[in-house]
């Protein structure tokens, strides 16, 4: 469901920089590794909401589902991408997104093993991940 937009961001971020911000690909790695840097503390960042607002007695259901709504939430901004015209304003907002992506993944990730009793999590990612490979 959510792995698309991260290989779009892998390939699509090298050639973005390129084109609007004229760097060629010897030059890219200092803004890739701020971009990846930030999407690592998203997705700490991530966990650590939802299991921040369990220890506030929420349910677990409602807390993934609010982190996961304010990682969702924290996407947006990159559809202005394109308006910026300086390279770190973009590499923030492109950060921020990758941040919210892998915030949103930590969560979805951890909610299998969260409504599932631990006998049947491997049944049940595994009845996923069979009928994805299936419909492809």
């Amino acid at each position: 469901m959510i792995d698309p937009i991260w290989w779009f961001y892998l390939f699509w971020i090298p050639d973005y920089l390129q084109r609007r911000h004229g760097l060629h690909l010897t030059q890219i790695g200092l803004s890739i590794l701020v971009i990846y840097v930030i999407s690592d503390l998203g997705s700490i960042g991530g966990g650590w909401l939802s299991s921040s607002l369990i220890r506030r007695h929420f349910s677990i259901n409602a807390s993934h589902k609010w982190a996961m709504l304010i990682c969702a939430l924290s996407v947006v901004p990159v559809a202005v991408v394109f308006r910026v015209s300086g390279l770190w304003p973009a590499t923030l907002l492109i950060g921020l997104a990758a941040a919210g992506h892998q915030g949103f993944s930590a969560n979805l990730f951890t909610l299998t093993s969260d409504l599932f009793p631990s006998r049947a999590v491997a049944s049940v990612v595994s009845g996923v991940w069979r009928e994805r490979w299936v419909e492809c």
